[in-house]
């Protein structure tokens, strides 16, 4: 899992400090021209059910944003306010969770 967050300048800067989860600073990124410097931190261990729903209790209420994946990265798992994406490393294995979940999808976006 990674979070990331936009420092003290942000008005929920540190909620990911309450995620029952062992986060380490993973990398930082400056935004001099486009808003606060960014601060990412992962978890590389398993990520319990409480963890997980308080991510995405973040998310819904616009005051945190994560990925959620894999140990080799092969998926990703994007939850924010107004829904989820989810990001496969192929096409075959996308088409393959389609057609198992194509009940998902949004009925007013065709082609997704």
């Amino acid at each position: 899992m990674v979070v990331e967050e936009y420092g003290a300048a942000d008005l929920f800067g540190g909620w990911s400090r309450a995620l029952p989860i062992d986060l380490f600073p993973w990398r930082r990124e400056s935004r001099e021209h486009r808003g606060p410097t960014a601060f990412s931190w992962a978890s590389d261990t398993g990520v319990r059910q409480a963890a997980l729903d308080a991510v995405l209790r973040s998310a819904v209420e616009e005051r945190g944003y994560a990925i959620i994946t894999d140990d080799r990265t092969s998926w990703a798992f994007c939850p924010y306010f107004a829904g989820v994406d989810v990001i496969f490393a192929s096409a075959a294995e996308r088409d393959e969770f389609v057609g198992r979940h194509g009940d998902l999808r949004p009925k007013d976006a065709p082609g997704l």
